[in-house]
């Protein structure tokens, strides 16, 4: 789901292109944000670019 969103789908398009629930998606991203201590969509994207940063070690 985050791959989707980092790469533009809007949020409201990825129950159809996922094949799940409007409900389904609000539930995941309520739990992915409670995971990364975020509260918006933004600081969400923020923390994902530093995690991949750190993990490829593109930060060095």
């Amino acid at each position: 789901m985050l791959y989707h969103i980092k790469s533009g789908v809007a949020i409201n398009e990825l129950p159809v292109k996922l094949q799940v629930s409007t409900n389904t998606i609000k539930t995941h991203l309520r739990h992915i944000y409670s995971k990364l201590e975020v509260k918006s969509m933004q600081e969400c994207l923020n923390v994902l670019d530093v995690m991949i940063e750190e993990a490829y070690g593109l930060n060095a």
